[in-house]
């Protein structure tokens, strides 16, 4: 297809030019945590790297949060559906920052919407919640084609790894002309919450908490 062109510039080539603009002091800016990860010493310190899983959460400024229902869903974001399902999807939520094999029933939590860090384990995922892009990208074809629920553009808050979360998987697909026109057509994101021993609030009455639900739970 490129004929001799594809010869011109070689793997040996690209190497060479980037360790040349890495020893004048050029880092490149991430567009994943996993490439800080897996190549820390050419990429900018990252702000907000996660250090510990178990209390870290996306924070996103424009994420839909709403309290509990009587079932102990709270809603904890939005994102743009890639293709509607029969039932909502629940699963237990991974920020995913590696390529390392990941559980069974994970919903993948990532910032990236390349296919590099999800290809060797797509088929460990129940679904994916990816923090950019739009339903038209690899990412989203990926998933369509292997039949696995997605939502692009995820804005979430307060959804932590280990979390019990429910995908609104049987809302429309965000089409092309919803993106053109930017007419909101969003799935909502909850994670599940459980009540603990009530506690005494300030005026000395006793009163419930509520607390992240991390065990792994069957559809309603």
């Amino acid at each position: 297809m490129f004929e001799e062109s594809e010869q011109l510039l070689t793997r040996a080539d690209f190497a060479a030019i980037d360790q040349r603009m890495r020893d004048v002091g050029h880092r490149y800016r991430r567009s994943a945590q996993v490439s800080v990860t897996e190549r820390p010493h050419a990429y900018r310190p990252a702000q907000g790297v996660i250090d510990d899983l178990a209390m870290f959460s996306f924070a996103h400024p424009q994420a839909t949060t709403a309290a509990a229902d009587a079932a102990g869903w709270e809603q904890r974001g939005v994102g743009d559906n890639v293709v509607p399902y029969a039932f909502d999807l629940i699963g237990t939520a991974r920020y995913v920052l590696s390529s390392a094999m990941v559980p069974p029933a994970t919903i993948a939590i990532i910032d990236d919407s390349g296919g590099t860090l999800t290809a060797p384990i797509r088929e460990h995922f129940a679904g994916v919640l990816c923090a950019g892009a739009t339903v038209r990208v690899h990412l989203g074809i990926l998933t369509r084609e292997y039949g696995i629920p997605c939502l692009m553009n995820a804005k979430l808050s307060g959804s932590r790894d280990g979390d019990s979360v429910k995908m609104k998987t049987t809302a429309r697909a965000k089409t092309a002309a919803a993106y053109q026109h930017g007419i909101s057509m969003t799935a909502r994101v909850w994670r599940r919450v459980k009540w603990a021993a009530p506690r005494r609030n300030g005026a000395g009455l006793l009163a419930p908490v509520l607390k992240p639900f991390a065990a792994p739970i069957a559809a309603d």
